[in-house]
């Protein structure tokens, strides 16, 4: 069973009642519309749970066992029923309106009554009761007002609990926003590190740290045919390479095709080409790489109107072909094919 506690205002015994503060319509509307004040609002209420008087409400409340308590207990019997009974007799609501000064002021004088009436002892034979002086009446001890009582029983009104939300959401959206840009930021330098990474690797991949791999070649085409006979692709052309330079031993021969009249955003290719020792002789090599191209079966596709864009590299043949993403579809510029049917 929990302990009795007395109220210092109002002087009454007994268990007292729990109360949350706030407003339960303004947590249900939080809710709905915001999900962040809502839970908020709900651990205030939940974590400003208090004990007040089942009589006047107040919060000012001391074990009866503590000091407070047996000074309030000996300046008279302290009041059990009352509330009770007020409140059977429709009393106890006009008593929590009125002000604490006067709740205070009556319950003083009922203290006084209770001393006056306790001090006089009638005798049997007369029914006169002895007036006691107000100065052998024992001095009134003042209700006994703690730190944690005054900070509970005043409460917030409904504009400034409404006002803390309020600044609590913009806090967390204040937060949520620096939380975003900074992981914003964070990824565009991993991206950017990324890209030069990404760079980088190419470039090594271009070079292969081989002096062979770095030699700047040049690749002029001559002749460009498509044989659907044989299905095969033929490329002929000069290469050359850096004067002085030696090497490479092997180059690799790939091209793209666009037909402006099939579809201006497609190309077809194929494998590139591997030419084995094309500077055996000098600087300059007249060479031609003949491989198979997959479209030659396919019906759909007319057989003229092709251009072809050739690319040359040393490095290998990943590095030899463009993504289809740098490709460039337009025919300007482009190398005419000569179709063999």
């Amino acid at each position: 069973m929990a302990k009795e506690l007395i109220c210092t205002t109002c002087e009454h015994v007994g268990q007292p009642r729990r109360q949350t503060p706030g407003s339960f319509v303004i947590e249900v509307v939080l809710w709905t519309l915001l999900i962040v004040p809502g839970l908020v609002y709900s651990l205030w209420r939940l974590s400003a749970k208090r004990n007040v008087c089942v009589a006047c409400g107040s919060a000012q409340l001391v074990p009866a066992d503590s000091p407070a308590g047996v000074r309030i207990k000996a300046r008279g019997e302290p009041v059990r029923s009352v509330a009770r009974e007020e409140k059977k007799e429709g009393t106890a609501r006009n008593r929590s309106r009125e002000p604490r000064w006067a709740r205070s002021v009556t319950s003083r004088s009922s203290a006084s009554l209770r001393s006056v009436t306790s001090l006089s002892s009638p005798s049997p034979a007369s029914n006169m009761v002895a007036l006691v002086p107000d100065s052998a009446l024992p001095n009134p001890v003042p209700p006994v007002v703690t730190s944690r009582g005054r900070g509970r029983d005043s409460q917030a009104s409904p504009k400034q609990i409404l006002g803390r939300v309020v600044a609590a959401f913009l806090a967390v959206i204040f937060v949520i926003g620096v939380v975003a840009r900074t992981l914003d930021a964070s990824a565009a330098r991993k991206a950017e590190k990324i890209e030069q990474i990404r760079r980088q690797n190419e470039e090594m991949r271009r070079r292969r740290a081989d002096p062979i791999a770095a030699t700047e070649i040049t690749f002029i085409p001559s002749d460009v045919a498509l044989d659907y006979r044989t299905s095969e692709m033929r490329i002929t052309g000069k290469l050359v390479r850096d004067s002085g330079a030696t090497g490479p031993g092997r180059v690799w021969i790939w091209a793209y095709f666009l037909n402006p009249s099939v579809d201006g955003r497609g190309s077809w290719s194929d494998q590139p080409i591997e030419v084995t020792e094309p500077f055996a002789n000098g600087d300059t090599a007249t060479v031609r790489a003949v491989g198979r191209f997959h479209w030659a079966t396919n019906s759909d596709l007319p057989r003229a109107g092709f251009y072809a864009r050739v690319t040359a590299s040393p490095a290998s043949a990943e590095v030899a072909q463009v993504p289809p993403s740098s490709r460039l579809l337009n025919p300007a510029g482009a190398f005419k094919v000569r179709v063999v049917r």
